[in-house]
């Protein structure tokens, strides 16, 4: 009987914690808004560290974690695949004031064109492109008229230029 009473309580733990949002794990809010402005969600639950890298800021995390839009835009440009002159696989969201590379995912999950809006998930955390083989999110910001566009012959946007050199984003 107190097995069975053990196993009913241990279920109903479970069950109250289900539909809740994830806990923030690792760096406080506070801490986190140290790096990004208060109207920026976070875009992974479990940041433990928050270093800046290459110009920008590496995020790190867990393996799959889940990473969701820090603010409601447009993917600019998505890549699933790819070295990407080193972010990896990545999504380019063009918001009001800015562009927001989201970079080293392991996937993702938008495509190139979707409107996104702040919390909507973008792919998973995870180690692709140029990074130290830990498991990290990089975030960079860009003004708008830094990143230019490349285009194919067809006029297909093919990748982006950062004033108009390298590095590429999406062209190799």
């Amino acid at each position: 009987m107190r097995k069975w009473m053990i196993l009913l309580a241990a279920v109903l733990m479970l069950l109250a914690g289900c539909g809740k949002e994830p806990a923030v794990a690792g760096l406080s809010n506070e801490e986190f808004h140290q790096s990004f402005a208060e109207d920026y969600a976070r875009p992974v639950s479990n940041i433990t560290e928050i270093t800046e890298e290459n110009g920008g800021l590496m995020l790190k995390t867990d393996l799959g974690a889940p990473i969701t839009a820090m603010k409601d835009g447009t993917v600019a440009w998505a890549a699933d695949i790819g070295w990407n002159y080193g972010y990896g696989r990545l999504a380019l969201v063009q918001q009001e004031d800015c562009y927001l590379l989201y970079a080293h995912c392991s996937q993702v999950a938008v495509k190139t064109g979707d409107t996104v809006k702040q919390g909507d998930k973008l792919g998973e955390a995870g180690s692709t492109g140029h990074t130290d083989n830990s498991i990290q999110l990089g975030v960079y910001r860009f003004p708008l008229e830094e990143l230019l566009p490349v285009t194919d012959e067809d006029g297909t946007v093919s990748g982006f230029t950062i004033n108009g050199k390298e590095p590429l984003i999406g062209v190799e």
